[in-house]
């Protein structure tokens, strides 16, 4: 008889702040996830556990067009990719930080 072993799945760890406030929020997520489904999960999720509406996601330093040098919170929202995985977008091994903008 044999076994296989299941595919491991790399985790990855994402904390969200709300852009100008101290307030954060942190969540483990799929790897293989596509960046659209960790996107609508993450909409989903931020809106439940924060209480709010009418927002956007935004990736954080590191995961900005190193080129970009403005504020950090106004780097315009993820783009939806159901092509890219999180693993791939994000870094593995550390934590990756996202800015949850409200709109005005």
């Amino acid at each position: 008889m044999v076994l296989s072993i299941p595919h491991s799945i790399n985790m990855i760890q994402v904390c969200f702040k709300l852009c100008y406030t101290s307030q954060t929020i942190n969540y483990t997520v799929p790897g293989d996830w596509s960046v659209e489904q960790f996107y609508f999960k993450m909409i989903h999720d931020l809106g439940r556990d924060l209480n709010i509406k009418g927002f956007c996601i935004v990736p954080g330093p590191g995961l900005q067009h190193e080129s970009y040098s403005g504020c950090p919170e106004d780097y315009p929202p993820i783009l939806l990719d159901d092509t890219e995985t999180v693993e791939e977008y994000c870094k593995p091994n550390e934590t990756n930080l996202f800015y949850v903008r409200l709109f005005e």
